[in-house]
């Protein structure tokens, strides 16, 4: 005759495994979604990305700035040489000046005033075309810094959207196991925490209609199914050593 007491442990047995597969399928989506807040990108790279293209761009901006003070003691440099050209003119045309020597020291110094000329000229065309190739520079800088704002915008707006929502659904799958823990005596539940450590987060698997562990995909032996079925012990998968129930 069998005594109430091991009917109730049955029982027990039974509930505990019951509530406990509940627990997994929780305990999963728990795990899927830390695992997703884990691996999200949060714009860390990104953000490194735009740093790196606005100090790019602060140096061609800078070396911009540089050349313009050098473009204009040039242009400077080229009006003071017109003035002085101009004045060397007027005085050696005037007919002002009736000593030859002093004619031709001022020829001399209008011709060495106008080789002044084509060479600050050259340099001048030189230094423009520096300052156009810098300017395209600091463009092509200023278009990269604002593709990569946008680009960081975008991949933390994405973040923030998917971890709030990420977030929500954790608080409720913890809620969930909350009110599922008091379902499973803490023998049993210490039981389920260490062979979740030990195999992968998967403690306990559902034995399919046709007798295969849910767990590792392998045939579980007619009396193991039969004893998970009985309910009056825990069984585990012979193969993947998870703890064992059925659904159906």
């Amino acid at each position: 005759m069998i005594s109430a007491v091991p009917v109730r442990w049955y029982e027990m047995i039974k509930d505990d495994l019951a509530v406990l597969y509940q627990i997994q399928q929780v305990d999963s989506a728990i795990d899927k979604r830390e695992a997703l807040l884990a691996g999200m990108d949060d714009g860390t790279a990104a953000g490194q990305a735009l740093e790196e293209a606005q100090a790019a761009l602060d140096e061609a901006a800078a070396g911009l700035k540089s050349l313009q003070p050098q473009h204009r003691d040039l242009e400077l440099e080229l009006q003071g040489i017109d003035d002085e050209k101009r004045e060397k003119r007027d005085r050696a045309y005037s007919g002002m000046v009736g000593d030859p020597k002093e004619l031709t020291s001022l020829e001399a110094k209008l011709e060495e005033l106008g080789r002044n000329t084509d060479r600050v000229e050259d340099l001048i065309l030189a230094k423009l075309e520096e300052i156009e190739q810098a300017q395209a520079a600091v463009d092509d800088a200023t278009a990269a810094r604002d593709a990569a704002t946008a680009t960081r915008d975008e991949i933390v707006a994405v973040y923030d959207h998917q971890t709030q929502k990420a977030r929500a659904e954790l608080e409720v799958e913890r809620a969930k196991r909350e009110e599922l823990v008091p379902g499973v005596s803490p023998a049993v539940l210490t039981q389920y925490d260490t062979l979740r450590e030990r195999l992968g987060g998967i403690a306990i698997a559902a034995v399919s209609a046709d007798g295969i562990c849910e767990g590792c995909h392998v045939s579980v032996s007619r009396s193991n199914i039969m004893r998970v079925k009985l309910g009056n012990v825990i069984v585990k998968c012979e193969s993947c050593r998870r703890m064992l129930c059925v659904t159906q």
